[in-house]
Formats: structure tokens, C-alpha cells, sequence
């Protein structure tokens, strides 16, 4: 709903860890490019238990749809934690046994003009395993590492992304020692799910807030509390994007959101190094491949993977080889 209220672009709504439906569904809709997949974090968020199951699926069940649809570019997006689960390792072996190379970079909102400190890892694969495919991960890598000293956009705090909030400002704590009350001349912390929470007033006009031993850089009384598409500026969204009604539905779209300045940034170091470029010949020109698809569950096995992605006869050809990523690579500015 969200996405329908925002764009013009159709949108299509699957149960992704059912792999075979989806890609069914995906296949008419043409070769695709890249893909960028940001798969439930729960799992491996300290927000939640740290307990690997069906929500951790997914990340898996998404790259093998991608790598079923042969996508050249794969972008994965999650926490940091993910890279250390037990899924990504899961992940991982697919997309080396599928022929691609990766490599991952932590990007912080803070260094992308977000007036919040988000950390996510971004996690880029590209179906090649050439030195020059590798060459223009790391390129892309080293960029991205390198935003942490020089940031791609001016850094912002509370104050300038929304001056309306004053000097302090409510935030929904993760515990009893974390601080509610923050000043605006600095960023925030991360905005979580449950963001669009704050204390309700009393009869008697004063807060039913007891701050305990957190500390507090105000009392309460001296602190705004942001409107839903204020909180959205602070995640980095335009001040006119449509929300849910619901401010504890909202929450959870915000909670759950890359950054769009983030996203920029990352889709423009990929096209840099140049891991992106527009691919010879009309998408009319070639006919889908059809690689098959079982009706059960997916299996993830070497054997399974192979029955799922077809033999390498029946696969299509590689987008690029050396000759086109070093002539990609040399043209990057």
C-alpha cells in the first residue's frame, strides 16, 4: 500500500519462500539487470532473539530466485549481523557454486546526509569471477569504506533536517538506560519499529513518563515530539512521502526502510566501479530461458541448486566477460 500510494511502478506481491511461484511470476516480466533484495532482520538483529527460522528463510529463498532468474547484479541489504548467521553462510555457498563473486561494505545513514545513525551491510554479488569483476568489487568496496572519514553528503543532525522540533526531542528508547529525551544537535539513533511510540498525557496535562536513571539531556516537558513525516525526514524520505494512517503502522514502514540517500549512494558506487552498464541488445531480442522449477521446497543442497538452476548448457550466457568488465571498468569515472 505504501508503495502504491508513493509510485507509479506496478507492484507485485509474492511469498517469496515459495521460490517457484515466484519466479513464474517474475519470469514474463523480462531480463532483469540486478536485483535488491532487503530481507527481514530480525533474526539477526539484537532487537530481536538472535534464533534463525522461516524470517531468516527468506534472505536465502530471495538469492535463489535471483539466481534461478539468472541476474547478473544481486545487492543484498541487512543488518551487519547477517554476515556472521548461519543463513548467509548458507547464502554464500550458493552464490559461489552459481559462479559469482561478492564482496561487503557497512554504510552508515549518517555519512549519506540522514540525520540518523543506521549501520547496514550491503552485500554486492555479480555473476562473473574474473580478476576485473573482482577488481571492480573491491573498487566499489574501498568507496564505500571510505565514507565513514568523508562523508558522500554533508552530515545533518535533528535540528537541521527538521527545525520545527526545537532543541529536544522524544525517541522511544531500546531500555531502561538508553536515553528518551535527545538533543537535537545531533543524530539520532537508530529508528526502529517501534519509533512512532511516546508516552500519553495525563488528566492532569503532564506526561505518564517516569525517566528513571536514563539520561535524560531534558525533562520531558522541554521535549517535541516529531509528527509521522517528520520521522520520515529523519530516516531520510522526502517530507511529501504518503505514510499509513496508523502511526504504530507507520513505525514499522519506517523501522523496516533503507534510506533512499543510502540507496543512492550505494547504487551509484556499484555504476563507478563499474558493476553496472546497460546490456547490449533490446530485451525483445532474447527469449527468456526456461530453467524449470519443482513444485516442492527447495532443497539446499549442491545437488538441488543444480536441478533448480538448470546445466550450465541450458543457462543463458554471461552478461559480460573479461573483455566487457575491462572496457566497463576503464570507462567508470
Amino acid at each position: 500500500a505504501v508503495h502504491r500510494a508513493n509510485f507509479d511502478a506496478p507492484v507485485l506481491e509474492c511469498d517469496i519462500s515459495d521460490t517457484a511461484a515466484t519466479v513464474e511470476a517474475l519470469r514474463p516480466l523480462g531480463r532483469f539487470d540486478g536485483v535488491e533484495i532487503s530481507s527481514p532482520c530480525v533474526d539477526f538483529s539484537t532487537s530481536g532473539k538472535c534464533v534463525e527460522g522461516p524470517r531468516a528463510f527468506v534472505t536465502v529463498a530471495a538469492v535463489v530466485v535471483a539466481l534461478k532468474l539468472s541476474i547478473p547484479v544481486i545487492v543484498v541489504e541487512n543488518v551487519v549481523r547477517l554476515l556472521g548467521s548461519a543463513t548467509w553462510g548458507v547464502a554464500d555457498r550458493l552464490l559461489r557454486e552459481a559462479g559469482y563473486s561478492w564482496r561487503a561494505a557497512t554504510v552508515d545513514a549518517y555519512d549519506c546526509g540522514v540525520a540518523q545513525h543506521r549501520r547496514r551491510v550491503f552485500v554486492v554479488a555479480v555473476r562473473s569471477t574474473s580478476p576485473a569483476a573482482v577488481g571492480a568489487l573491491e573498487s566499489w568496496k574501498l568507496e564505500m569504506e571510505a565514507l565513514s572519514s568523508t562523508p558522500a553528503l554533508p552530515r545533518v543532525c535533528v535540528r537541521d533536517a527538521v527545525p520545527r522540533l526545537g532543541d529536544f526531542v522524544w525517541t522511544n528508547p531500546r531500555g531502561r538506560h538508553e536515553a528518551a529525551i535527545v538533543s537535537t544537535a545531533k543524530p539520532l539513533k537508530t529508528l526502529r519499529t517501534t519509533c512512532t511510540w511516546h508516552p500519553r498525557l495525563s488528566e492532569d496535562g503532564s506526561f505518564a513518563y517516569d525517566p528513571g536513571e536514563r539520561p535524560d539531556a531534558a525533562p520531558i516537558a522541554k521535549a517535541s515530539f516529531a509528527k509521522v513525516h517528520e520521522l520520515g525526514v529523519l530516516a531520510g524520505f522526502d517530507a511529501d512521502f504518503v505514510w499509513p494512517e496508523s502511526r504504530k503502522v507507520a513505525g514499522r514502514v519506517i523501522g523496516n526502510s533503507v534510506a533512499p540517500p543510502v540507496a543512492s549512494v550505494v547504487l551509484r558506487g556499484i555504476a563507478r566501479a563499474g558493476l553496472l552498464w546497460r546490456r547490449r541488445g533490446g530485451r525483445a531480442e532474447r527469449e527468456p530461458v526456461d530453467h524449470g522449477a519443482a513444485d516442492e521446497p527447495i532443497e539446499l543442497t549442491t545437488w538441488r541448486l543444480q536441478q533448480e538452476l538448470g546445466s550450465a548448457e541450458q543457462r543463458p550466457p554471461q552478461v559480460f566477460d573479461d573483455a566487457s568488465w575491462a572496457k566497463a571498468c576503464s570507462a567508470a569515472p
